[in-house]
This record gives structure tokens, C-alpha cells and sequence, in this order.
């Protein structure tokens, strides 16, 4: 039976388990939920220690949260920057998982969170890869939540480029963390 006590007692450990390492599943039980954004594309950026990161798994728990009593079906899926750059370069020398294989899973999925949006080293290998994945969101209107430490006319400027970052001024709702989070 999909109810909220249901949810509470066992999905929501084991959907939380399969989408976050261990120190953000720690920190999620020490905050209340951030629901009142959960379906809004939103940019958050600030200072390293604010909390961005929990805000944005926070966000993603409760989509999932909604998505399970709805019986709603789709992928939910939380990356930083650099590890979605590390699994596609590391389709480079396979057959069976390709680059479009890695593309599609992260344009496709339902909900995303892209973390650390600029700790990246941004070639044109990289530019061109966060272009497709940000894109092919914007245009099928899935969900995106995008941390950063870098305001948007920073993060241009250290892309070098303002494709992605005119798409977030249009369609995300754009959030600044100040403070440090405290456990």
C-alpha cells in the first residue's frame, strides 16, 4: 500500500539509500523536508557550507516522496558535475554503455539534481556535454535543481559561454545560501 506511512517507515530509507552516499543520507535526517520548491527547476549557488548540496537532496527526497504515493513511474537521479564527466569518459574505450547511453539516462530522468555545477574544468568536451544534458531538459520541461558555488554572470564567464546559463535565467527559479549550515 502506497501511503505517507508506508513511505515513512520503509520506502523513503531505501529510495534515499540508492540515490545519496552516506554523508548526505546522515545529514538528511537532521533537517526538516524542503518541499515547498520540490517541482520547479531551481538554481541554487553560494558559498562552500551553506547547504546547497542538502537543500537539493532534500528536494529530490521529496519528489520522490510524491512520485511513490502517486504510483508515478520515471527515474529520479542526483550527480555532482564531475562524477556525471567521469561516467561518460569512462565510456569511452566500452560498446555495451555509450556517451548517447549516459546522455539520455541524465536528459531523460523525471528529476535531476546536477551538483557542483563549475568545479568542473570546463573544455569544450565538458561545455558541450552539460549544453546537451541542460538543454534537452529545458526543451522537455523535466524538473532540474543545479548547485553551484557561482552566481550566473560568474558561471558564464568561467564557461566562457552563456548558453547554459541563459536557459537557467529563463526557466529556474535562481536561489543564493548564505550562512553556513549547521548539523
Amino acid at each position: 500500500m502506497r501511503d505517507i506511512d508506508t513511505w515513512n517507515l520503509q520506502a523513503k530509507l531505501r529510495v534515499a539509500q540508492n540515490m545519496f552516499p552516506p554523508r548526505i543520507l546522515r545529514d538528511l535526517e537532521n533537517i526538516p523536508p524542503f518541499n515547498e520548491l520540490w517541482l520547479e527547476n531551481l538554481y541554487i549557488w553560494g558559498d562552500v557550507g551553506t547547504g546547497k548540496t542538502l537543500e537539493a537532496a532534500s528536494i529530490l527526497l521529496e519528489a520522490a516522496k510524491h512520485r511513490y504515493l502517486k504510483a508515478e513511474s520515471g527515474k529520479l537521479l542526483f550527480t555532482s558535475v564531475p562524477e556525471l564527466i567521469l561516467e561518460i569518459q569512462d565510456t569511452f574505450h566500452r560498446v555495451e554503455y555509450t556517451q548517447l547511453d549516459v546522455l539520455n539516462k541524465y536528459s531523460e530522468a523525471r528529476f535531476l539534481v546536477l551538483d557542483d555545477l563549475g568545479s568542473e574544468k570546463p573544455t569544450e568536451f565538458v561545455m558541450t556535454t552539460l549544453y546537451l544534458i541542460i538543454n534537452r531538459r529545458y526543451e522537455a520541461l523535466h524538473p532540474t535543481v543545479i548547485t553551484s558555488n557561482f552566481d550566473l554572470d560568474t558561471m558564464a564567464d568561467r564557461l566562457g559561454d552563456d548558453r547554459i546559463t541563459s536557459r537557467i535565467e529563463r526557466e529556474y527559479k535562481i536561489k543564493h545560501k548564505t550562512g553556513k549550515w549547521k548539523k
